[in-house]
């Protein structure tokens, strides 16, 4: 059970941290991992794996085998695909596990805005991605960082993982 004074720090650290979170969302939405085919993974998981070290997890990023990919979805067998995993904690008792996805579906047309250009107008955010998932992703990473900066104690085990859904 959360108390009341740690929900309200944890609530506090995240509003702190909205530049950060738009920032983190602007990056992934700049990085086009369209599917198909499959471009840039490796590049969005490079920039997952650094932001989750960087909020103190330890993350190991793990490429999934060329036969598993010919076998499965052979016309895009020469895209790798990864799956990025971060963890905290303990190792033993209760697992809090956050998963999303970081591919896209190609941005099609009526964009007054270049999709894979991240842009501001009002209080939204535009860019493909945005809804989903990147900005789901941002999100984890944001409230990842804040349970940390806020010192919550983890009595268990906190796990992120993204990976592309085409697997």
């Amino acid at each position: 059970m959360v108390s009341g004074v740690l929900k309200n720090k944890v609530l506090k650290k995240i509003d702190e941290l909205k530049d950060f979170s738009v920032d983190v969302l602007k990056h992934m939405v700049s990085i086009p991992t369209v599917v198909p085919p499959g471009e840039n993974y490796k590049e969005f998981v490079d920039y997952a794996k650094e932001l989750l070290e960087d909020a103190g997890l330890k993350v190991e990023v793990v490429q999934v085998h060329r036969s598993y990919l010919e076998k499965h979805i052979p016309e895009m067998r020469d895209y790798p695909r990864y799956i990025v995993v971060g963890k905290l904690g303990k190792e033993k008792g209760p697992i809090l596990h956050f998963n999303g996805h970081y591919d896209v579906v190609p941005p099609g047309t009526g964009w007054k805005t270049d999709p894979f250009k991240p842009v501001i107008i009002g209080n939204k955010l535009y860019g493909r991605g945005t809804s989903d998932m990147k900005g789901g992703l941002a999100s984890i990473v944001t409230a990842v960082k804040a349970l940390i900066e806020v010192e919550a104690a983890i009595n268990g085990t906190l796990e992120v993982s993204n990976q592309t859904t085409v697997l």
